[in-house]
């Protein structure tokens, strides 16, 4: 009865760590990039491959995510999100770093009808060190290209990469502010006045206040496990307590 009920943990256990492995790489965020090397409108997401196109497509009020180009179509982050406080950021683009750019105008999801762009703007802001971008669609050796950047946390097995080879020459390659967090107010406004409508600054005066703490919690939830991957640590856990409880019924019989 001992071996057979050792057997049975045994096999939970690995169900549910294989169960944790599949979750890893399943996409945190999908990002819809509607451009290479142009300028960001209001309530989108472009990507910039060299530092003119970075610092001409208007990043002054948007997330910027830099990356390193550790594959064809995949991306690694490289550092925290800069959040744009209306000036130029200080950032490295090009020479093997690509960045992400995400705009909207507001970090309250709730706001999310007039703001199409915030959740994007929410997974942007919540992206960390070491994290990867598997793009479709786009070309980053012609800078060229519409389509989607998925957010993972680990490559798939048939993916590889080669780890991106550190420069001395550009030993700040991140923005001077890293340590810019969601809870950042400032963020609260657009510089695409033409994307976005006159009642703009009244929604971020209104998000200042509240979205910090929404937006996160809510990211948080999007990380998560799927749905898929509770369902299995769920059943395996039933396994395990029905198991439990037939031994030790058929162990009174006796």
């Amino acid at each position: 009865m001992k071996k057979i009920l050792s057997i049975t943990l045994v096999c939970v256990m690995l169900l549910a760590l294989g169960a944790l492995a599949v979750s890893a790489e399943e996409p945190v965020y999908v990002f819809e990039i509607r451009t290479v090397n142009e300028h960001i409108k209001g309530e989108d997401a472009v990507l910039c491959t060299t530092q003119d196109a970075y610092d001409n497509c208007g990043p002054g009020w948007a997330i910027t995510v830099l990356c390193d180009v550790v594959s064809e179509n995949v991306l690694k982050v490289k550092d925290k999100p800069i959040v744009g406080k209306g000036e130029l950021p200080q950032a490295a683009v090009g020479n093997g770093v690509v960045a992400l750019v995400v705009h909207s105008a507001t970090s309250d999801t709730a706001k999310s009808d007039q703001y199409p762009g915030v959740f994007a703007k929410v997974a942007a802001m919540q992206i960390e060190k070491g994290q990867f971008l598997v793009l479709e669609g786009i070309d980053l050796a012609a800078g060229t290209g519409a389509g989607k950047a998925t957010l993972v946390n680990e490559l798939p097995g048939d993916i590889s990469v080669d780890e991106p080879v550190e420069s001395s020459e550009e030993p700040a390659a991140s923005s001077e502010e890293p340590t810019e967090s969601s809870e950042e107010p400032a963020t609260e406004s657009s510089e695409e006045p033409a994307a976005t409508s006159s009642e703009a600054p009244a929604a971020e005066s209104e998000a200042e206040s509240v979205a910090p703490a929404e937006s996160e919690e809510e990211n948080k939830e999007e990380g998560g496990l799927s749905a898929g991957t509770i369902a299995l640590i769920v059943a395996a856990a039933v396994v395990v307590i029905a198991a439990v409880v037939f031994f030790v019924l058929k162990g009174k019989k006796k």
